[in-house]
């Protein structure tokens, strides 16, 4: 089921979706099914609560289902910069005692949670960010991914 979601969006769906089609499941009493769109939901969006209140309460212990992701100070310093997402909206991204952030124009920062060396989820949001970077150099650019849209936002600094 997660992957015809998948295909269907093009990019991560939003945990919210998975989240309500894994609860009708779950009030129908498919719990196979249930378990497999919160899992789903959790390995695309690690911050989703939802997911892994209702996993816990199935009996599913969640830290089996996230690999650990360790990205270098180095790394995560080559992401940190300005980013121009359209003409009247920009966004910094900086790291702050080992942890990297993202802010959009007028909007407060969200710690990027790593669901790989170069993708991020906005924790406490469905917003996905994936840096794209030449080896050994600063990232140039990076992709925002949301609601099955994308985004390239070039960076300015």
């Amino acid at each position: 089921a997660a992957t015809l979601v998948m295909e269907d969006f093009g990019s991560p769906p939003p945990s919210y979706f998975l989240n309500l089609i894994a609860d009708r499941y779950s009030e129908e009493g498919q719990a196979d099914r249930a378990q497999e769109l919160y899992e789903a939901s959790l390995s695309f969006n690690p911050s989703d609560e939802v997911a892994r209140a209702r996993l816990t309460a199935m009996g599913v212990d969640v830290s089996t289902l996230l690999p650990e992701i360790s990205i270098s100070e180095a790394t995560l310093e080559t992401y940190a910069g300005e980013y121009q997402i359209q003409e009247d909206v920009a966004a910094t991204v900086y790291l702050e005692d080992g942890t990297l952030f993202f802010q959009a124009s007028r909007q407060r920062a969200g710690e990027l949670v790593p669901v790989s060396d170069s993708r991020f989820v906005v924790s406490g949001s469905d917003l996905q960010i994936e840096f794209r970077a030449e080896p050994g150099a600063a990232a140039h650019k990076m992709i925002l991914m949301q609601f099955g849209q994308q985004r390239e936002a070039l960076r300015t600094e």
